[in-house]
């Protein structure tokens, strides 16, 4: 290692103060190049494997070729002045001669070959290593971070389990047996029910957690949320409110109104709405007054969670007409909840959660709202 060490720099920066400056300034140019290469292709959204492995080989072609452009004629007359030497030291036989001259036929052969070979022995390792990288980065695990678009497949893909999400006994069990790996929660009084999603494959990238009051935080700190919808909504607004540290949201209390909207403002930055819409023309009504209030080309919340359905299949889904009406409205709020993307808010519809028909408490709800009702609902 220490005598390549001298030799490459022996290489790159030899004892001639002039070819020193020289080799110096070359790199520098190279590596400034290089970096205005990258600057360049990111810039144009082009930073694939394909592009990448284009640009690489491209320019390590014309690095190569520079290279030996304007080292090369040096080497041949230091090469050739060593054989003088040599020729000079062990005599000018005839038979030695003639080696010599063979010898030179053959290097002036070899000339081109060394020309073509090392950039496409080049060229070869980038793919392979290129190759190798990609495979290593779609089908490998990663560090947690934001979760891809494409999780939204697995995000539903768990269930409802009991055990004691604070203690590693408990975990070690739930996924040996339930095949579960991360939770939605963990209560320091144990023994509930809590959601826990099914282990997915580490190259989907999709890591599900639980994330306590500082995490959610760090992320939604001068954030603008607001639920928008029914009475599982505001289910989900004070679940989500007691992660983010109120402890006491969606506690049980007569005296106030049941039906109506509430307003927090966590750490003093954060205002977290939710909007009383039971019905699908409601929760229109909302998202439109929201998307039309946008100042800038910006909506006037960072952050949009819907739910509905129960509503609906109570009240307005009698009659075919009804029907149609519903379907209709589901439209208009599709395309109000695409503006809202469009205006740079992040949207999410909450699927109506599973019904305990049972537990209905009034015939109309056992009629209309049971579970094989809702199921319809939902798809």
């Amino acid at each position: 290692m220490h005598n390549l060490t001298l030799l490459l720099r022996t290489i790159i920066l030899p004892d001639d103060r002039e070819a020193c400056i020289r080799s110096s300034v070359a790199m520098l140019v190279t590596i400034a190049g290089f970096y205005c290469t990258a600057f360049v292709v990111d810039e144009m959204d082009m930073t694939s494997l394909m592009s990448v492995g284009a640009v690489s080989i491209v320019c390590g072609t014309l690095l190569y070729q520079s290279v030996m452009d304007s080292t090369w004629a040096t080497y041949r007359k230091a090469v050739k002045a060593a054989k003088r030497k040599l020729e000079a030291d062990l005599g000018d036989s005839d038979d030695h001669i003639t080696t010599t001259s063979d010898s030179e036929v053959t290097e002036d052969k070899e000339t081109t070959i060394s020309r073509f070979c090392p950039p496409l022995i080049g060229a070869m390792v980038v793919l392979v290593l290129g190759l190798t990288w990609n495979g290593f980065a779609t089908t490998g695990a990663r560090s947690i971070g934001p979760l891809p678009s494409t999780c939204d497949a697995f995000v539903n893909n768990g269930s409802w389990i009991p055990f004691d999400g604070c203690n590693e006994a408990s975990r070690g069990m739930a996924y040996r047996e339930n095949q579960v790996s991360s939770y939605g929660m963990c209560l320091p009084h144990g023994n509930s029910h809590i959601w826990a999603w099914e282990k997915q494959a580490s190259h989907t990238h999709c890591r599900f957690g639980h994330r306590d009051e500082t995490q959610v935080k760090k992320v939604l700190n001068k954030r603008r949320v607001i639920f928008i919808g029914d009475s599982m909504t505001r289910n989900l607004y004070s679940a989500s409110l007691r992660i983010m540290g109120v402890a006491g949201s969606g506690a049980y209390d007569a005296t106030l109104p049941k039906h109506q909207g509430i307003t927090s403002i966590l750490w003093g930055t954060t205002p977290v709405v939710f909007k009383w819409a039971p019905l699908a023309v409601d929760q229109l009504a909302v998202l439109k007054e929201a998307n039309d209030n946008s100042v800038d080309g910006n909506t006037a919340h960072d952050l949009i969670v819907l739910g509905g359905g129960a509503w609906d299949r109570l009240h307005v889904y009698a009659t075919d007409e009804d029907r149609q009406s519903h379907a209709a409205t589901l439209k208009e709020l599709s395309a109000e909840m695409l503006r809202s993307q469009q205006q740079n808010a992040a949207v999410v519809w909450l699927i109506p959660t599973t019904i305990n028909s049972q537990a209905l408490n009034t015939e109309e709800k056992r009629d209309h709202m049971r579970e094989e009702d809702m199921e319809a609902m939902r798809s």
